[in-house]
C-alpha cells in the first residue's frame, strides 16, 4: 500500500512542478510581448520577443546536449 502511496506523491509533485512552470512561461511571455528585429547572418526577420529568447534558449540547451554525444 506504501508503494501506490508514493506513486501517486510522485505523480502529484510532477504536476505541480509542470504546472508551476507553464505559469512561468505564461508570465514570461505575457511581459515580454514587444515585437523586435531578430537578425541572424544574412537574414532579418520581426518576432515577440518572448519567442525569440525562447527559440535562443531551445538551441542552447539542444548545443549542451548535443555537444558531448557527438565528442564521443
Amino acid at each position: 500500500m506504501t508503494q501506490a502511496r508514493s506513486t501517486d506523491t510522485n505523480w502529484r509533485m510532477r504536476a505541480a512542478v509542470f504546472a508551476v512552470i507553464l505559469i512561468a512561461l505564461l508570465v514570461f511571455i505575457a511581459e515580454n510581448w514587444l515585437t523586435v528585429e531578430v537578425r541572424f547572418l544574412f537574414a532579418k526577420t520581426e518576432t515577440r520577443l518572448a519567442w525569440a529568447l525562447i527559440v535562443a534558449a531551445l538551441l542552447g540547451y539542444a548545443a549542451g546536449w548535443l555537444t558531448p554525444k557527438l565528442r564521443r
